[in-house]
């Protein structure tokens, strides 16, 4: 069982036919979540005759399942399936549904084989159980979104939205496919939000190719490696020769140079207050105006941004203006996480199996294997990877996970599932919910507190960051953390070590700050010993104490 949530009754049962209801419903379903052949991945079966007390057995010729777009249907066939007898299920009203496994049949629920029967409350069907047959096939028995018309005609799959390069079929999916198509040509400004790794820049990409802008240019920009000061501002709102120190020459910013077209901006939270002004400007004049410009010009863009952050509890608390996210939510869309579709894991893993074999033309290793041989990925794989905790990693998380097995495993004639289990272990992405995390700078006498539960917000690692002078070895004993941690922390927020800094970059803020070391330290957000090092490396002169705090 991979889900738990609480039944909305409403949600979960067929209409009643007399009434005729029209209304969304739910009714069970199986989805195939590996199988033999892997072309089958994804296939769903509709099963209608588990309501009202109804019975439906499961079993090689039984029942048939179709693509979710359309024809044909079929049943399993597999040779390993019982042709007669595997599993009987039975609705059990409002209880749930039973299963009941035949005797010698190889059944697993999740990993555990099934030997006796079991009652799902619709809790659990409505969060996705895992079934395995004969250790060859997966399914995964979970509640299915029908268009709300009588039993008679059946219920029908309600009509699916176009894919807009989305890999999936989920019902949560769907819905996301349906809101893009509904904001898409209205040009409105959209909010997106969801967990990281989730697909929000594929939303973005598919609300601008769906739109009239979709001739037009579109560049996606991370907010949260905006530099502080003029060149943030000069790379998102350009600059004229003489603007400030190092500006010598004419410079469109982001919004200019998509006149017409789509920007994307990415962790929108992360937008410093300055910049939040003059983007502000921007949305209710449609203007642009230049650093050092003294008249801006008009400029035809649709923003959508990004977050995972709470925009609305950043407004309250004063971190972020709330006319700015009042102008950039005109219209939302919430990005599912991958445990909310967990039915779209499995037809992801075929889609960057797929990619990858295809790289070293082993794709022949997805082609069912002769009836003597197992196949090459095992069922109870795919089974661990729709059953995982997906969270704060998701759809990112996955893809790596899979680069991982397929690295190991290409060359062999089968994936050893204890060595897959370990990859995916050590690439877990479950991490509990961020604590807020105190500002304090590292005293070497004192007790180190214990690390955190789980990562801090970058609001709050920067916090602390500065507070240690922006040096990651202090930063890593102040939090109790080890010092490789705060290196993925500082790639994940979008910070940078100065010797990572563009040489450009480096020298025009070093010169628009009268070569003030500190300043320029404070304001790139590194330590002052790395960047006296940085500097010298480029032969440029300093002064500065090479012992000053924020050495390591």
């Amino acid at each position: 069982m991979v889900g738990r949530s609480t039944p909305d009754v409403s949600e979960t049962l067929l209409p009643d036919s007399k009434t005729g209801d029209s209304a969304t419903v739910r009714v069970p379903g199986l989805t195939i979540l590996c199988h033999p052949d892997m072309a089958r991945v994804g296939e769903r079966a509709l099963l209608l005759d588990l309501h009202e007390g109804g019975t439906l057995a499961l079993n090689r010729h039984a029942p048939l399942f179709a693509p979710v777009d359309g024809d044909p249907s079929r049943a399993l066939e597999s040779p390993y399936v019982s042709a007669r007898h595997s599993i009987e299920l039975v609705d059990r009203g409002l209880a749930g549904i039973e299963i009941r496994p035949y005797a010698r049949a190889l059944v697993a629920l999740g990993r555990s084989p099934l030997q006796e029967p079991r009652l799902l409350s619709l809790a659990e069907v409505r969060g996705g159980v895992i079934l395995t047959l004969a250790r060859r096939i997966a399914l995964l028995l979970h509640h299915v979104e029908l268009s709300g018309v009588a039993l008679s005609p059946a219920p029908t799959p309600r009509p699916r939205p176009p894919r807009l390069d989305m890999i999936g079929a989920s019902d949560a999916l769907d819905r996301v496919r349906s809101k893009i198509a509904n904001v898409a040509e209205l040009g409105v400004h959209v909010l997106i939000r969801g967990e990281s790794g989730a697909g929000k820049e594929l939303v973005a990409r598919g609300l601008w190719r769906a739109s009239a802008r979709s001739e037009g240019p579109f560049e996606p920009y991370n907010m949260s490696s905006v530099p502080e000061g003029n060149l943030g501002l000069s790379m998102l709102f350009g600059h004229v020769k003489g603007a400030f120190t190092g500006a010598n020459a004419r410079f469109r910013g982001l919004l200019e140079r998509n006149d017409g077209g789509t920007v994307f901006l990415d962790e929108i939270a992360a937008c410093e207050l300055q910049v939040q002004d003059r983007l502000l400007r921007v949305l209710e004049d449609g203007v642009v105006t230049p650093l050092g410009a003294e008249r801006g010009h008009p400029v035809d863009v649709r923003i959508l941004s990004a977050t995972d952050a709470d925009l609305g509890a950043l407004t309250a608390s004063g971190g972020f203006r709330p006319p700015l996210y009042h102008r950039l939510a005109q219209y939302i869309i919430h990005v599912p996480p991958l445990n909310a579709r967990r039915d779209d894991v499995a037809r992801l893993v075929v889609h960057f199996l797929r990619r990858r074999l295809a790289e070293d033309g082993s794709l022949h290793l997805l082609e069912p294997p002769g009836r003597q041989n197992k196949p090459w990925f095992p069922a109870e794989l795919m089974a661990l990877l729709v059953a995982h905790d997906w969270t704060g990693g998701n759809v990112r998380a996955l893809s790596n996970v899979i680069d991982r097995i397929w690295i190991e495993h290409r060359h062999r004639e089968r994936i050893d599932l204890a060595e897959a289990e370990a990859l995916i272990a050590g690439g877990r992405v479950h991490e509990p919910p961020p604590r807020r995390v105190a500002a304090a700078v590292v005293d070497e006498a004192a007790t180190v507190a214990p690390a955190a539960a789980g990562p801090p917000s970058r609001a709050e690692f920067v916090e602390v960051y500065r507070a240690n002078q922006f040096s990651p070895a202090r930063t890593a004993r102040a939090l109790g953390r080890p010092k490789a941690t705060i290196h993925s922390w500082l790639e994940r927020f979008g910070l940078r070590l100065a010797k990572q800094i563009d040489e450009d970059e480096l020298r025009a803020v070093y010169q628009e700050l009268d070569g003030d070391l500190a300043a320029t330290a404070r304001r790139l957000m590194v330590s002052l010993r790395s960047l006296q090092m940085r500097l010298r490396a480029l032969g440029i002169a300093v002064d500065a104490d090479p012992g000053a705090p924020g050495a390591g």
